[in-house]
């Protein structure tokens, strides 16, 4: 701790910041435009000014270390009147088009000109105007306005590794863009530009002209698209939603989101069912009152069989493992995940998401993963752990497009196995040499090595005890259906079901097609949306989105977190998931009561729901995990790994319904094909 003195008052403060850093902890509001707390200091902007015993002139907050005894002047007449002269400069080819700006309202610019801003402008001459700048599918760009913070900048080239955005020209000519004028393969987070920005030139392209701020309500929430759970806010004029914005939350996503979290909610606003559908003997749909639809369904009182994917909350699961687990149960319940062959539940006491960028670790090893598109917030972390501590990086089994320095070993899962055994001896020495190596393991490893997570990390830490792992899922609760132990179904449990119940499962899955072509059993199909695997259902139901009911869902790291209630459907006789189990198990009157160890351990996740804090401190004691010591490596595949995500944006059983997720995709496509054709 140091003493400074701030405006003739003393204060004590820490030692090793800014100015600028040491005025906000103080409370005093410093004008800022080119600084940001996640990026490198630029100090262009000049608006934050400051005056001090140490310098004849005015000296930039943002980039002046504090020093002991300093006399710091925040808001002198010299101060003030050089923050007017700037405020003058900024506005000489800003145009005045508040009034139809998506920003007003929330614009820094405004607030800071209405604060420090003249009365009169000496200038004179025409204003300059720039040309608009293609940069990607959903970033709406109006260049005039740009007062060239830099920020967007500063963003693409140190958090994202991709520099999609510059500096051009020079002096008055001066102006930010891309290279070329062409959509980019920019970057899965590129859209947190528009946030970044304090002026209006980068605005949100699929929301321009809808709302302005004092008519929005704003709710928090949290992000499915992916395993991370990212901690949003949800922004609605009335019923409709108009952005997602990042919640700040420096113990999951920090400060960032995807751009499949912040685009992908057009999807839940158009094309939905609104209605149930039955299958007519001339096998064409006809409509039919939900409710009515599923009492036909209930009163057949056949056996049911749930068919569910890794995006249903806890609640409804902890309802299908009740019902299954009763005494005479006629309900049994399958995943369709091709990809995890492994139940075991494992809480990963060694590492959680907020020690990536504080641990020390000397060397990461990406593990049959694209952390890129797999998990977008987590891919940024890991480089800029690599690239602030220079930390090597090893991508072994499945290569991908990263932003950061990776030393690419191409294996198959048997060589793998080989390699952590230490046999290959050029391999190992270079990963198991290292004191404290991160292993990131993707859901692809699972495919061809048939390990369950304990005895994977046993087998692990049995040749290097200080390594830290760090398991991947790329769908929002996987982590659920291995808790619950639900089993994957097969081609050969398919061909004997005598009725099947299908909720939000994806086409592009093996089982999926398998079901749809299967003409035995009476099929029903529960979803927002349509799809060719819905057409092929005797049955189709309406449900909830993310959005209209609440759920709880466990992140990667096993945190569980609450999804809040947003929006009321407009619909009547639509229900939630939950609802539709809940009617459905009480049809065969089932006894629930019968206590479980299972239904128990639960507990600790509502604790933590209502003191998020807790899970930073909570001693995970879960059944099995304390008796299992196994090392056994199961069988493992001579193939190469496969990648689980094919296309990064239309991963999602709701984001494949998305416009702007479709104009991503293609985009991309379009990208890699123009690549391919330049000439080498």
């Amino acid at each position: 701790m140091i003493r400074i003195f701030v405006n003739n008052i003393a204060f004590y403060i820490k030692k090793d910041i800014s100015v600028l850093e040491a005025l906000s902890f103080l409370g005093l509001r410093v004008p800022r435009f080119c600084y940001h707390e996640a990026l490198s200091i630029a100090g262009n902007c000049r608006i934050c000014l400051v005056e001090t015993d140490s310098s004849v002139k005015l000296v930039a907050s943002c980039a002046q270390p504090i020093l002991a005894n300093m006399q710091i002047f925040s808001n002198t007449v010299k101060v003030l009147k050089t923050r007017e002269n700037i405020m003058e400069s900024l506005l000489i080819n800003h145009p005045l088009d508040c009034p139809i700006c998506d920003q007003a309202g929330e614009c820094d610019l405004q607030d800071q000109s209405k604060v420090y801003g003249g009365i009169l402008s000496r200038h004179i001459f025409s204003k300059r105007g720039v040309e608009d700048k293609i940069i990607d599918p959903c970033i709406k760009t109006i260049m005039t306005r740009c007062i060239h913070c830099t920020r967007c900048v500063r963003f693409a080239s140190e958090i994202t590794g991709n520099t999609f955005l510059g500096t051009l020209n020079r002096g008055r000519y001066t102006e930010i863009g891309a290279f070329i004028n062409f959509f980019q393969d920019s970057s899965e987070v590129s859209g947190n530009v528009i946030d970044l920005c304090p002026v209006g030139a980068l605005t949100a392209k699929p929301y321009a002209f809808k709302a302005r701020p004092w008519e929005l309500r704003s709710i928090e929430t949290i992000d499915l698209t992916d395993g991370l759970g990212s901690n949003v806010y949800v922004n609605l004029k009335e019923l409709e939603i108009i952005s997602v914005l990042p919640k700040m939350n420096p113990n999951v996503n920090g400060q960032w989101i995807s751009n499949k979290a912040r685009f992908y909610v057009d999807a839940l606003q158009r094309y939905r069912i609104s209605s149930g559908y039955l299958k007519d003997v001339n096998t064409s749909l006809k409509s039919v009152s939900s409710i009515n639809l599923l009492e036909h369904i209930i009163n057949k009182k056949s056996a049911m069989t749930f068919i569910i994917n890794d995006e249903l909350d806890m609640n409804a699961l902890r309802l299908l493992k009740k019902a299954t687990n009763a005494r005479h149960s006629k309900i049994k319940v399958y995943n369709n995940l091709t990809n995890i062959k492994y139940c075991n539940y494992y809480v990963n006491q060694q590492y959680k998401v907020k020690t990536i960028e504080s641990a020390n670790m000397s060397c990461f090893v990406i593990l049959a993963s694209n952390i890129r598109v797999e998990c977008a917030v987590i891919n940024i972390k890991l480089r800029i752990k690599a690239k602030s501590q220079r930390i090597k990086s090893f991508n072994i089994g499945q290569r991908m497009e990263s932003f950061f320095p990776t030393n690419f070993i191409n294996v198959t899962a048997s060589m793998l196995i080989d390699v952590i055994e230490g046999k290959q001896e050029g391999i190992s020495k270079i990963i198991f040499i290292k004191s404290n190596p991160l292993f990131v393991i993707g859901e692809s490893f699972f495919q061809r090595v048939t390990l369950d997570k304990i005895s994977l990390i046993n087998f692990l830490t049995k040749y290097n005890a200080n390594s830290l792992f760090f398991i991947i899922n790329k769908k929002c609760n996987t982590e659920a259906i291995r808790y619950f132990n639900i089993k994957p179904i097969t081609y050969g449990i398919l061909s004997k079901l005598n009725g099947c119940i299908n909720f939000c499962l994806l086409e592009d899955n093996l089982q999926t097609r398998q079901l749809s072509r299967l003409t035995i059993l009476p099929k029903i199909w529960v979803h927002t949306h349509g799809s060719s695997v819905a057409t092929a259902c005797d049955y189709i139901l309406p449900v909830f989105s993310y959005f209209e009911s609440e759920g709880i869902f466990m992140n990667l790291e096993n945190r569980p977190q609450k999804s809040v209630k947003i929006i009321e459907h407009g619909a009547g006789f639509i229900y939630s998931i939950f609802e539709y189990i809940e009617m459905i198990v009480n049809s065969f009157n089932i006894n629930l009561k019968k206590p479980s160890n299972v239904f128990n351990a639960l507990y600790y996740i509502d604790e933590i729901i209502k003191n998020p804090e807790l899970f930073n401190k909570f001693v995970h004691q879960l059944i099995g995990l304390a008796n299992s010591k196994s090392i056994g490596l199961g069988t493992y595949s001579i193939y190469p790994f496969k990648p689980t995500v094919t296309d990064y944006y239309l991963t999602n059983s709701y984001s494949k319904y998305s416009l702007n997720m479709l104009n991503y995709s293609n985009t991309k496509k379009i990208h890699n094909n123009v690549f391919l054709s330049l000439p080498l």
